[in-house]
Protein backbone atom coordinates (compact mmCIF):
# COMPACT_ATOMS: atom_id res chain seq x y z
CA UNK A 1 0.00 0.00 0.00
CA UNK A 2 1.18 3.44 -0.42
CA UNK A 3 0.95 6.50 2.01
CA UNK A 4 1.26 9.83 0.27
CA UNK A 5 2.84 10.87 2.67
CA UNK A 6 5.66 8.07 2.79
CA UNK A 7 4.81 6.96 6.26
CA UNK A 8 3.29 3.61 7.74
CA UNK A 9 1.17 4.60 10.55
CA UNK A 10 1.90 2.35 13.11
CA UNK A 11 -1.87 1.33 13.80
CA UNK A 12 -2.24 -0.17 10.31
CA UNK A 13 1.31 -2.10 10.97
CA UNK A 14 -0.34 -3.25 13.46
CA UNK A 15 -3.67 -4.15 12.19
CA UNK A 16 -1.01 -6.21 9.72
CA UNK A 17 0.76 -8.19 12.07
CA UNK A 18 -2.84 -8.86 13.93
CA UNK A 19 -4.73 -10.28 10.76
CA UNK A 20 -1.92 -11.99 8.71
CA UNK A 21 0.47 -12.69 11.63
CA UNK A 22 -2.08 -14.31 14.18
CA UNK A 23 -1.02 -12.10 17.16
CA UNK A 24 -3.01 -10.49 19.63
CA UNK A 25 -3.46 -6.24 19.26
CA UNK A 26 -1.85 -5.82 22.22
CA UNK A 27 1.27 -7.70 21.24
CA UNK A 28 1.20 -6.18 18.11
CA UNK A 29 1.25 -2.94 19.44
CA UNK A 30 4.16 -3.46 22.00
CA UNK A 31 6.31 -4.98 19.33
CA UNK A 32 6.01 -2.07 17.90
CA UNK A 33 7.03 0.08 20.36
CA UNK A 34 3.41 1.45 21.41
CA UNK A 35 3.06 1.85 25.49
CA UNK A 36 -0.68 0.85 26.41
CA UNK A 37 -1.90 2.58 29.36
CA UNK A 38 -3.38 0.10 31.36
CA UNK A 39 -1.10 -3.86 31.94
CA UNK A 40 -3.26 -6.58 33.19
CA UNK A 41 -0.84 -6.44 36.38
CA UNK A 42 -2.02 -2.56 36.87
CA UNK A 43 -4.93 -3.74 36.70
CA UNK A 44 -4.64 -6.79 39.10
CA UNK A 45 -2.53 -4.69 41.61
CA UNK A 46 -5.37 -2.37 41.52
CA UNK A 47 -8.32 -4.43 42.68
CA UNK A 48 -6.77 -6.21 45.55
CA UNK A 49 -7.83 -5.67 48.95
CA UNK A 50 -5.89 -7.09 52.20
CA UNK A 51 -7.19 -8.25 55.42
CA UNK A 52 -7.48 -5.15 57.51
CA UNK A 53 -8.84 -2.53 54.69
CA UNK A 54 -11.68 -5.33 54.05
CA UNK A 55 -12.62 -4.93 57.87
CA UNK A 56 -12.23 -0.80 57.11
CA UNK A 57 -14.84 -1.25 54.67
CA UNK A 58 -17.38 -3.19 55.95
CA UNK A 59 -17.20 -1.26 59.46
CA UNK A 60 -17.92 2.23 57.12
CA UNK A 61 -20.87 0.24 54.89
CA UNK A 62 -22.23 -1.04 58.60
CA UNK A 63 -22.13 2.56 60.48
CA UNK A 64 -21.96 5.09 57.90
CA UNK A 65 -24.47 5.90 54.56
CA UNK A 66 -21.78 5.55 52.27
CA UNK A 67 -22.73 3.43 48.87
CA UNK A 68 -20.43 0.84 47.51
CA UNK A 69 -19.25 3.09 44.38
CA UNK A 70 -17.63 5.52 46.73
CA UNK A 71 -16.10 3.11 49.15
CA UNK A 72 -14.66 1.69 46.35
CA UNK A 73 -13.19 5.12 45.14
CA UNK A 74 -12.01 6.09 48.68
CA UNK A 75 -10.01 2.46 48.45
CA UNK A 76 -8.62 2.87 44.71
CA UNK A 77 -10.18 -0.16 43.40
CA UNK A 78 -13.16 -1.50 41.13
CA UNK A 79 -16.71 -1.06 41.86
CA UNK A 80 -16.90 -5.12 41.76
CA UNK A 81 -14.05 -5.74 44.17
CA UNK A 82 -16.17 -3.85 46.53
CA UNK A 83 -18.80 -5.38 45.93
CA UNK A 84 -17.22 -8.80 46.53
CA UNK A 85 -15.70 -7.85 49.33
CA UNK A 86 -19.07 -6.53 51.18
CA UNK A 87 -21.16 -9.38 50.36
CA UNK A 88 -23.41 -10.41 53.35
CA UNK A 89 -22.81 -7.06 54.82
CA UNK A 90 -26.03 -5.45 55.91
CA UNK A 91 -26.28 -1.66 54.99
CA UNK A 92 -26.67 1.12 57.12
CA UNK A 93 -30.21 2.11 57.84
CA UNK A 94 -30.63 5.13 60.09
Amino acid sequence: MNDPTGKINVNWLALWACVYGNSTPDKALRCMGVKLNKTKTDIKARSILNAAQTAEAKQRYQTKNISIRDLAELFNTSYGTMRRALAGVPKFVG
